[in-house]
């Protein structure tokens, strides 16, 4: 007589795996992750930008923005600074 092993099934498991996905994406929804998870995406470092000071572009020396970026965006820099984006 031949035994078949018992156990969890693949697809029991990857129907597991997506519920604790969803799950964590719920979590994170309600606790404020997702909104921290954002600023930190939306910050201009990450998006391959510079945060250079203001004072420079009133003073028309903003040769690192007009030379190597094309795009100037308010961003996630400190205050007095703008973030030079490249697009």
């Amino acid at each position: 007589m031949e035994k078949k092993g018992q156990g969890l099934s693949l697809n029991t498991i990857i129907v597991a795996a997506l519920a604790l996905l969803v799950l964590i994406i719920i979590a994170m929804i309600f606790t404020g992750r997702i909104k921290l998870w954002r600023e930190n995406t939306d910050a201009c470092v990450n998006k391959g930008g510079r945060c250079v000071s203001d004072d420079r572009n009133a003073q028309g020396e903003y040769e690192y923005c007009s030379s190597m970026y094309d795009k100037i965006i308010a961003g996630d820099c400190p205050e007095d600074m703008i973030c030079c984006l490249s697009t």
